[in-house]
């Protein structure tokens, strides 16, 4: 985790506005830098190379982000990481999905898997010093270069591997049956990894610059013409949503 900036704001209207830090009263400015105090204490402390590190995985080609994505299947099948990189770039390895399916029929060895790569397609409370690993990072920076690495085709196919690894899992509920469950996975899992923590610009998230609807038509019309025109149930369908994970995933968009 890096820390960029530390800013005060105050809801108004529905919206964050930043305080000045000489308007913070001083007791409640102590008391939250004891907080701030507490948290670094908690983690691992400050790391020199932080910044290189940081930019490592921005610098890993299409198929080394692929790899690193999937890379922690690898503890219950060791072929499995190259697989999924032939299946989703080649479109070779048909196989593996079929293989995926089977080592996720069991609940505990799906939960595993789900747990390893970091819960993809699903919002859930994390511990804020519990540092993104670089399977999970790889992820992130898919869904900023997506288009501008990957064909259509290549997406989708990292899409089936995602309904792959997820469909099983009970707890995550597919929001409309109006459109295929790889392309419901795709956004969710697309939408969370790029939810900021917080957002300074309330206008647009930076880590979708590359994301449009025109987009996801697109990959939709591939799978089969004139499917484009059911996008709107994904956009406007709240079955299976709570107001808390709905509020958190499209309060930005």
């Amino acid at each position: 985790m890096v820390l960029y900036h530390v800013s005060f704001s105050q809801k108004q209207d529905w919206h964050y506005h930043t305080i000045e830090i000489s308007k913070i009263h001083r007791v409640l400015l102590a008391e939250n830098y004891a907080d701030y105090m507490a948290v670094a204490k908690a983690c691992s402390g400050f790391d020199p190379e932080w910044e290189r590190k940081e930019y490592e995985i921005n610098e890993l080609s299409s198929q080394q982000l692929i790899t690193t994505i999937f890379e922690p299947v690898k503890e219950l099948d060791k072929t499995m990481p190259t697989r999924i990189t032939q299946y989703i770039l080649q479109g070779d390895e048909l196989n593996v999905l079929v293989d995926l399916n089977q080592l996720c029929q069991s609940s505990n060895t799906a939960t595993k898997l789900y747990e390893l790569l970091r819960r993809p397609c699903d919002l859930r409370h994390t511990d804020i010093c519990d540092k993104p690993n670089s399977s999970e990072k790889a992820r992130m920076a898919f869904y900023q270069r997506w288009t501008d690495d990957y064909t259509f085709e290549q997406i989708i196919r990292f899409a089936r591997v995602l309904t792959a690894l997820c469909g099983n899992l009970r707890f995550i509920k597919l929001i409309t049956p109006e459109l295929p469950s790889w392309f419901l996975y795709l956004l969710y899992d697309g939408l969370i990894t790029t939810l900021p923590i917080c957002c300074d610009n309330e206008d647009r998230i930076d880590e979708r610059k590359n994301w449009s609807i025109k987009q996801l038509h697109e990959l939709l019309e591939i799978e089969e013409s004139g499917l484009g025109k059911k996008l709107l149930f994904a956009i406007f369908d709240r079955q299976n949503i709570t107001y808390r994970s709905c509020f958190s995933i499209f309060l930005y968009d």
